[in-house]
């Protein structure tokens, strides 16, 4: 740390961003919280995930899963206090490195605790863990003498195959989780991809507070976004009244896109307003009705709602257009009327 930071400490001013990544710094508590909640949080998912994945897939029931869970929780915390408070500080035993770390259950024994989980029992993934600790304990103590034989190409692959194993979680989980009575729907992949969009272009793309925090911005993205979809009411009738709002938006949105296309220049330079009017209801009525079916806004089992649903189609249309029309032409006579009185003026002028 030098003598500038030290000044500024003693004179009591603000700390600067730097802080965050002094092993001494002390950052102001609107800078800590964000980023601390954003570590909790995954933190939590990171934790509890492989106990719930590994009580899965040993058949645990409700009751054990929860002591799984609890027992993952509690030596998360011991050895995160190891982490901030080491053992024998300053000596080459010393266990522990200082930092405000979180230390979470690893998801590179998950593949592996599944395997022994379907073939034994949980005792047997626990006698594994241990020896596994006991080696993790040998290789840290001598890892710079046997460093030389993992370089970059062997670690990475091994990383690498670490989370293409781990793809086949990560889709269950963005379809719904397979306890999910709607898992698989599409409003899942699509509150999913977003999310993952809005994290990965935050941690790429921008800076400062929103860099460090896109995982915290990500998760409330996409809860807000999941709101849209009704899926955070238990509530069907909540849920169906947000899915119907979604569909009405949904269906505007089209026809915004459907007018620049045929009623501006854009695309369509010679074509009367008639043949405009035409194709754009043929063509809004070939994207609504699929939209319709799709959400249930008739029973498209009865002939009989088909021929009221064209009908109706058909009467708004023609009415909307026929109120477009009469307000367009009121405004070009205006526009008319002040473009001639323009223009005597101007002839006035000149004589």
């Amino acid at each position: 740390m030098n003598s500038k930071e030290d000044l500024g400490r003693k004179k009591g001013r603000r700390l600067s961003a730097d802080d965050l990544f002094n092993m001494e710094g002390k950052p102001s508590f609107l800078q800590a919280f964000p980023l601390s909640l954003q570590h909790v949080a995954a933190m939590i998912v990171g934790c509890v995930t492989p106990a719930i994945i590994v009580a899965n897939a040993a058949g645990l029931s409700d009751s054990d899963s929860v002591i799984l869970i609890q027992a993952a929780l509690f030596v998360s915390a011991l050895t995160t206090l190891l982490q901030l408070y080491p053992l024998f500080h300053g000596s080459a035993y010393a266990i522990g490195s200082g930092l405000p770390m979180i230390m979470g259950i690893s998801f590179a024994y998950v593949p592996t605790m599944q395997a022994i989980a379907t073939q034994y029992d949980v005792a047997t993934i626990l006698g594994a863990q241990i020896v596994g600790g006991i080696v993790a304990l040998l290789v840290g103590l001598f890892i710079k003498q046997i460093r030389k034989f993992f370089p970059p190409l062997i670690t990475g692959t091994v990383v690498f195959a670490i989370g293409l194993s781990l793809y086949p979680t990560a889709i269950n989980y963005m379809a719904g989780g397979t306890s999910n009575e709607h898992y698989g729907a599409w409003q899942n992949w699509v509150v999913a991809i977003f999310t993952l969009v809005v994290v990965t272009v935050l941690n790429h793309f921008a800076k400062g507070f929103l860099k460090l925090a896109s995982i915290l911005m990500g998760m409330i993205a996409g809860y807000i976004f999941s709101m849209f979809f009704g899926m955070i009411y238990t509530d069907e009738e909540a849920r169906a009244g947000i899915m119907y709002c979604w569909t009405i938006a949904g269906a505007m949105l089209l026809a915004v896109v459907l007018q620049l296309v045929f009623f501006t220049p854009l695309l369509i330079r010679r074509l009367n307003y008639g043949a405009r009017i035409a194709l754009f209801g043929v063509c809004f009525y070939a994207v609504l009705t699929p939209l319709a079916i799709a959400f249930g806004w008739f029973p498209t089992e009865l002939p009989g709602a088909w021929l009221i649903w064209s009908v109706t189609y058909v009467v708004i249309l023609a009415l909307s257009s026929l109120l477009f029309t009469g307000l367009y032409r009121r405004e070009t006579k205006l526009l008319n009327k002040q473009l001639e009185r323009y223009k005597s003026e101007t002839a006035k002028r000149r004589k």
